[in-house]
């Protein structure tokens, strides 16, 4: 499971390389085309657009998985470990229900433009292009359930190193 797991983020890695070296591509394409060429190819402005946005998706999905979104954490600092905890939990639900709400949302909106064409891409409808939010959403609500387990995990782990340090005491005691 390890190996399937590293797999797909080693293809998400390269997936947002591709994507960026795309988006590269294209845009040089269209410099070249409009200022050696003095021909506007609208069609490397759309393909851009497009891979920029599914870059968007899948790179917040890899900074959730990466703990590398923005948070301010000056208060979560000073609060007890116990209200630390409950709040990060509390937060981590809270990104999970948003997540769904996009889900559902984003899946609506792949279903309802399946006959939606680009302008300057008439093969492409844009229900590719919204499936970017929904395949993002999904990433990030499976890395969301992720840390949930971590925060849970965290908070039940000191008392399990706990109870076995105290029962090794007693095993060293001769059970006094």
């Amino acid at each position: 499971m390890k190996r399937l797991v590293a797999g797909f983020e080693r293809f998400l890695d390269y997936f947002i390389v591709t994507m960026t070296i795309g988006i590269v591509v294209c845009v040089a394409l269209q410099v070249l085309f409009r200022y050696v060429f003095a021909y506007s190819a609208p069609w490397t402005e759309e393909i851009a657009r497009f891979m920029f946005i599914y870059l968007t998706f899948v790179g917040s999905a890899v900074c959730m998985k990466e703990k590398t979104h923005i948070t301010i954490e000056v208060l979560i600092e000073v609060l007890p470990k116990w209200l630390r905890s409950t709040t990060l939990i509390l937060v981590q639900l809270l990104t999970m229900w948003f997540l769904v709400v996009v889900l559902i949302g984003s899946w609506q909106m792949v279903l309802s433009s399946t006959e939606v064409r680009s302008a300057s891409l008439i093969w492409l409808n844009y229900s590719y292009v919204y499936f970017a939010l929904f395949f993002g959403a999904v990433l990030m609500l499976i890395y969301s359930i992720f840390r949930l387990y971590e925060l849970v995990q965290s908070i039940f782990q000191p008392v399990q190193k706990e109870q076995s340090l105290q029962s090794q005491n007693q095993t060293m005691d001769g059970g006094r």
